[in-house]
């Protein structure tokens, strides 16, 4: 299923604009040129022609999934500050790499992932069987090291060196393929399932700390794996809710129609009456038993800027 919500700078620049000349008869100059001036009023219709339904579309949505679903200001602040707590220092840096102007346009971005993780939580029911059960499979994230030959006899002979004691970050430096790691004397950091192929993650993972395998083939060639750390895998009330929105989003990959029919009823309660001529028509697809798709479900363009959790 496609992402209900986009962007919303573009709906903050669209109606922002409609506001600004709701009152004024003269519409101020935006851009100046020798060729001509471009006014708010041609900027705003152009963007309303433009990118007016999927943007009306959204506020709607995110406005009538808000008060049905008791999103509140306090719950788009929790999920700040959460994000903010990941980044620390680096926030400011974290928003300019993901495009969005400043903290206010991306807590308005982090204003409709919350409404839509809520609206999801509320149509799909998940067991806390079902939650344990993935929480019992997870697994921690891991720190190893490893050496990399793609000939198996001097793989080999690496690997006695290792095994008679030699240091294992030094034979890495000067023996490993993998350069990358080399200069590191071998060192990958933490990664988690599925970061490695696969071979390599079932021998590191069956390690104990300070472990070190035997050859492991790849598609790479043989790896010597030596294992430097074992984080500990978070308590399963801390990760209860991660898991939660993990099972709801395969859910719905697999069966979408079910959710979308869901917010069309939601959409339909809600009594829409669009006064625009231009933008009337948008939410007719409520009212239609066809598969017909919502304005922003319709365009790959439209998938909102992903956050991150």
């Amino acid at each position: 299923m496609k992402k209900w919500v986009l962007s919303i700078t573009a709906a903050t620049l669209i109606f922002g604009l409609a506001a600004c000349n709701g009152n004024n008869s003269e519409s101020e100059v935006v851009v100046e040129t020798n060729a001509g001036n471009i006014t708010e009023n041609e900027l705003y219709e152009k963007l309303k022609n433009q990118y007016g339904d999927m943007v009306l579309y959204e506020m709607v949505l995110t406005k009538v999934l808000s008060t049905k679903y008791g999103v509140t200001e306090e719950d788009i602040d929790a999920e700040l500050a959460k994000v903010k707590e990941q980044y620390g220092d680096q926030f400011e840096v974290y928003l300019s790499m993901t495009g969005v102007k400043d903290e206010a346009a991306y807590k308005d971005t982090l204003r409709m992932q919350v409404v839509q993780d809520k609206a999801l939580a509320s149509y799909i029911e998940i067991p806390e069987e079902e939650m344990k059960k993935r929480y019992e499979e997870m697994k921690p994230e891991i720190k190893a090291s490893h050496i990399l030959i793609k000939d198996e006899n001097k793989a080999k002979e690496i690997l006695a060196k290792v095994q008679a004691g030699e240091d294992f970050a030094a034979l890495a430096t000067e023996n490993s393929e993998d350069t990358a790691s080399a200069v590191n004397g071998g060192d990958l950091g933490y990664f988690g399932p599925g970061m490695m192929t696969k071979p390599f993650e079932e021998a590191a993972y069956a390690l104990e700390v300070g472990g070190i395998s035997d050859l492991v083939k790849s598609e790479f060639g043989y790896h010597i794996i030596k294992l430097t750390d074992r984080k500990d895998l978070e308590p399963y009330e801390e990760k209860k809710e991660e898991i939660r929105q993990e099972i709801i989003q395969e859910k719905v990959e697999k069966d979408p129609t079910t959710i979308q029919e869901k917010v069309k009823n939601d959409l339909k309660e809600a009594n829409i009456k669009v006064n625009d001529e231009d933008l009337q028509g948008i939410f007719d697809f409520i009212n239609d038993s066809s598969e017909q798709a919502a304005p922003d479900e319709a365009q790959d363009s439209a998938e909102s800027t992903e956050q991150q959790k």
